[in-house]
């Protein structure tokens, strides 16, 4: 069962959260941090947009980030949104005014983002490093940086 779309809008503009994009997917927000960082909330549409069956009037989760870095917080329910979302931006807020919090452990250059498994995978989400990706060709072919956060936890669901 969603979340209606007008309900969550309502809600996270009443917060100070702008529409900054909506595509067949779902919907970005922002607000915008004292610390310069602002807090993304991204609704996603219930359902499939590839396989056609996506309710455009309805949100199946909102995630909440430091600008798309750092530890992931997911609604599931609209009370879970209601009961979360103040504590969830201050928690956001507190991170990002740490943001060695949100820089990679091992090159300390880039920022963390959080990966998840895809449905039947079974291993657990990680914060790792923008530069985990292979960069190169041939036998230049190499992992930019393969460094992991513990610092924070990857993922937080709200039910």
């Amino acid at each position: 069962m969603g979340m209606p779309k007008a309900k969550v809008t309502a809600l996270l503009i009443g917060l100070g959260f702008t529409l900054n994009s909506s595509s067949g997917f779902g919907e970005e927000y922002s607000f915008p941090l004292t610390s310069g960082w602002k807090v993304t909330a991204y609704a996603s549409f219930e359902g499939n947009a590839f396989a056609g069956t996506a309710k455009p009037d309805e949100f199946d989760e909102v995630s909440f980030t430091v600008d798309s870095k750092g530890t992931k917080h997911k609604c599931f329910s609209m009370a879970a949104l209601k009961a979360n979302a103040k504590k969830i931006i201050a928690e956001l807020l507190r991170i990002s005014q740490h943001e060695d919090l949100l820089r990679c452990p091992k090159c300390g250059v880039r920022y963390v983002h959080a990966k998840e498994p895809l449905p039947g995978q079974k291993w657990k989400p990680f914060l790792s490093c923008e530069g985990m990706m292979i960069v190169g060709r041939g036998a230049n072919k190499h992992v930019a940086c393969d460094g992991v956060s513990k610092k924070l936890p990857a993922v937080v669901e709200y039910r």
